[in-house]
């Protein structure tokens, strides 16, 4: 069962599982927030999947307390990154385009 609150769509690890996905949908001009849990020093690799153009969808990932900047990434294109501090990350997507659009968010720990 995946938590919804108000900051956005928790994806959480089964136990004893290093990778997770979810499939969403995301309304016209529409985002979607989702909050993962990692700890430091573990790579995540995520990949935004999206049937298509790449350019429809903004992609931004969050670091925990980093509320000021946040890392740029896009749709379709694999992405890896060192935890640099443990806690929430989130991972923002915004629906550029005037309809709804199904994305699939691929997370990977190691």
């Amino acid at each position: 069962t995946n938590i919804v609150s108000a900051d956005g769509e928790r994806i959480e690890f089964a136990r004893g599982e290093t990778s997770a996905s979810v499939t969403k949908e995301i309304p016209a001009n529409g985002s979607i927030n989702f909050l993962f849990n990692v700890k430091k020093g573990q790579k995540v690799s995520y990949t935004v999947d999206y049937d298509f153009k790449e350019s429809d969808l903004l992609v931004y990932l969050g670091e925990p307390g980093d509320q000021d900047s946040s890392i740029p990434s896009r749709a379709k294109t694999p992405k890896s990154f060192v935890v640099k501090k443990s806690g929430d990350h989130s991972l923002d997507i915004t629906n550029t385009t005037n309809t709804k659009v199904l994305i699939t968010v691929f997370l990977d720990v190691e």
